[in-house]
């Protein structure tokens, strides 16, 4: 259990930097032990940090973006047998920048230089954001969730790789 044992990406570790006018923005990977997660998750999503305990379970890697070394952003990428985009959160002050569909980009990188034949993510119906953030990525809506997999109507998609 716990994160690949390799550094995103593959050829070691590195950091990617955004630049836009108004704002300097930085997405990288974050270890399950990294000081200041907790709190990180709970400031950001306003839930308690215990929400990563059920991801913790499968192999997985954690992605923050950060302006001025605050977290504004987090995404998991489950990597167990089938790769599947998670969690993805955006700070309310910081949503319609792109965070979120540099956070997907950054996921799906990653699991492609990490061997996936196909990406997939679950998503309720009536999240038009998540569902807009992954709208350029080709994916496919494929089946219905099963109400153990979601709390709500929810969907299925999925990205072959070639």
């Amino acid at each position: 259990m716990g994160n690949l044992s390799e550094e995103y990406p593959r050829k070691g570790s590195r950091s990617l930097f955004f630049k836009k006018s108004e704002w300097n923005m930085e997405i990288r990977r974050i270890n399950d032990n990294e000081k200041g997660l907790k709190s990180w998750i709970k400031e950001l999503t306003g839930k308690p940090a215990d929400l990563l305990v059920p991801t913790a379970k499968f192999q997985h890697a954690y992605f923050g973006a950060f302006m001025d070394g605050k977290m504004i952003g987090f995404s998991v990428v489950l990597t167990s047998g089938k790769w599947i985009l998670d969690a993805l959160f955006v700070h309310p002050d910081h949503r319609g920048k792109g965070i979120a569909g540099k956070l997907t980009e950054v996921r799906i990188d990653f699991a492609k230089q990490n061997g996936a034949r196909e990406i997939w993510y679950c998503c309720s119906d009536r999240n038009t954001a998540s569902l807009l953030s992954h709208k350029g990525y080709k994916f496919a809506k494929v089946k219905k969730a099963a109400p153990e997999e979601a709390p709500e109507p929810s969907h299925w998609h999925k990205m072959d790789i070639t």
